[in-house]
């Protein structure tokens, strides 16, 4: 199932079910008539989206401090009714206060804070950051001591300089110290959907800002309880080898090698899957960890390649020993990466060291 096709009657029917009780004048067959409109069927995710945030606002009123308390008031019913932490369907109450909500900052932040518990305002808060930058990142700052792990969660994902799907933010990506007091309130928190959170944020700023990050793992790390916030902070740097990194988590590059490796299928078709093998050798006498990932350069329709690295194995390597690694990686149809027939490359990379590269041909 599409994601577009959660806005369903079905769902509808849930949501008017509660908002006829909750919102003063709100008409259940007025409702659908305005939703399911002959457009509907061919909107996407998006549209459909801000589509509900605009037919919502028809049973609110017309000034948005007016609204609020009822927005407040449904959202903390929904959450009571349908008993979950989140729901993804909801994601249209925090559009409609994007759409309506972003001249009147105190009213929408008192907004966010609980409609977030219902459906995260992740995307919601990104207008505000591009208009009332400094006076938001405060807000996002006390929303991360907050008591519902929903709000917790929202000030690092929502303060995001990379966000997935999410409006950019140049002062996320130009000033990330200001989110660091926000990361370094959550590196602790007792739910694990927040931490991951804070690695992501983190990851984001790698990408930006080499050195901010580096030096941020290199003091964190000193910290036992933050050793796998760090490690999944760091995927993209330990991804492209970087020593620094790789170092902070034992990660030596002098005494793994590679004996030997080959590609065994060296044509393939669309729909089939590349084998390889490798065999890893420890020369010293001590385990070491070790991260072994494999390598591909996809060819692209201009004749360039696209890098993508790829585990392999993740593990300690036990003294004076050798493992082989036979890998299977599938060249089935997907959605997020078209494949061009012609000759593609493959190597294996060892704690950041990359191998030589060997040729298979995609027909």
């Amino acid at each position: 199932m599409l994601l577009k096709d959660l806005y369903s009657r079905e769902f509808y029917g849930e949501f008017t079910s509660i908002a006829k009780v909750c919102v003063p004048y709100f008409v259940e067959k007025d409702f659908f008539k305005l939703i399911f409109t002959k457009e509907f069927d061919n909107m996407e995710l998006k549209q459909r989206i801000r589509h509900s945030a605009k037919v919502f606002a028809h049973f609110l009123p017309t000034d948005f401090r007016d609204a609020v308390p009822l927005l407040t008031n449904l959202s903390s019913t929904i959450k009571k009714v349908i008993g979950k932490n989140q729901s993804f369907e909801y994601l249209f109450l925090a559009d409609y206060i994007e759409e309506f909500g972003t001249n009147h900052f105190d009213e929408s932040m008192h907004a966010i804070e609980i409609v977030t518990q219902c459906t995260s305002c992740e995307f919601a808060i990104r207008p505000f950051l591009l208009r009332y930058f400094d006076e938001t990142m405060k807000i996002m700052e006390l929303f991360a001591l907050h008591s519902d792990v929903n709000v917790r969660r929202f000030s690092s994902e929502g303060s995001r300089p990379r966000l997935p799907w999410g409006m950019g933010v140049p002062m996320l990506k130009q000033q990330p110290q200001t989110i660091l007091p926000i990361l370094e309130t959550l590196r602790f928190d007792s739910s694990d959907y927040v931490r991951r959170s804070v690695a992501n944020n983190l990851n984001d700023i790698s990408k930006d800002h080499q050195s901010l990050f580096i030096s941020t793992v290199e003091k964190w790390h000193k910290i036992e309880d933050t050793h796998d916030i760090l490690r999944h902070a760091s995927r993209t740097l330990l991804k492209q080898g970087n020593k620094e990194i790789g170092t902070l988590f034992g990660l030596r590059d002098d005494v793994l090698s590679i004996k030997d490796w080959k590609v065994l299928t060296q044509t393939i078709s669309i729909g089939t899957s590349l084998e390889f093998d490798v065999t890893i050798s420890n020369q010293s006498d001590e385990t070491v960890n070790a991260r072994i990932e494999y390598v591909l350069y996809f060819l692209m329709k201009n004749g360039e390649y696209s890098k993508k690295v790829f585990m392999i194995s993740k593990q300690p390597f036990d003294g004076n020993s050798t493992k082989t690694f036979v890998k299977r990686h599938s060249f089935k149809p997907i959605t997020t990466r078209t494949y061009y027939k012609g000759e593609h490359k493959i190597s294996i990379q060892v704690n950041g060291v990359e191998s030589d590269q060997q040729s298979f041909s995609l027909h």
